[in-house]
């Protein structure tokens, strides 16, 4: 299987294709594995307005910043979350997927991803927000799950604006706007 690296879609591991997952692979799932299963036991402790919510940013400043803005939005919009800080998109779908598969089909969870633009992803399958984005609506769309809902936290206002632009169902143009969908509970459709 040849994978183009400047194509919006990541490579399929151990679905059909020649490419099968190697031991850092395998290790990686079972991590995503383990995490997913701490958040959803800690989000089902949540009372209220109630949200998974993956910070992906490849600069260790930003997502604390972010972290640190999010503590301070929820506290004023009576919002509850478990929170996961990613350094890249692979990490952050992986996570996805797993919390996606273990929740109970009739309990799904609100998730929001806040995405930096542009992530370096040494990996070079996720290096812009609007790549790890297409990849969570198609994981939702493919398995029939709730699309998460979106907030570009790049400091490059195009980026953020491209990917509102793909996404405007389920986009929320700041930390602040998170209450408004959670509140009452609403389902986004995968684009």
């Amino acid at each position: 299987m040849w994978y183009n690296p400047h194509s919006m879609a990541a490579p399929e591991f151990g679905r059909g294709g020649n490419i099968t997952p190697t031991d850092d692979e395998l290790r990686k799932q079972e991590e995503a594995g383990r995490e997913a299963s701490e958040l959803l036991t800690a989000l089902r402790e949540k009372q209220g307005n109630k949200a998974l919510v993956l910070v992906v940013d490849d600069m260790r400043i930003k997502r604390e910043d972010a972290k640190e803005e999010l503590s301070r939005s929820s506290a004023a919009n009576d919002i509850s979350y478990v929170l996961s800080l990613k350094p890249n998109g692979e990490s952050a779908v992986r996570l996805y997927e797993a919390f996606r598969k273990q929740e109970p089909q009739d309990q799904r969870n609100n998730v929001v991803v806040m995405l930096d633009g542009n992530l370096k992803d040494k990996t070079g399958i996720y290096n812009f927000s609007s790549q790890v984005a297409e990849k969570l609506m198609e994981l939702s769309t493919a398995n029939g799950w709730e699309a998460p809902y979106l907030i570009g936290i790049s400091n490059t206002p195009n980026e953020n604006r491209r990917l509102e632009q793909a996404y405007q169902q389920n986009y929320i143009p700041s930390v602040n706007g998170i209450a408004s969908k959670l509140s009452p509970p609403q389902k986004p459709s995968a684009k």
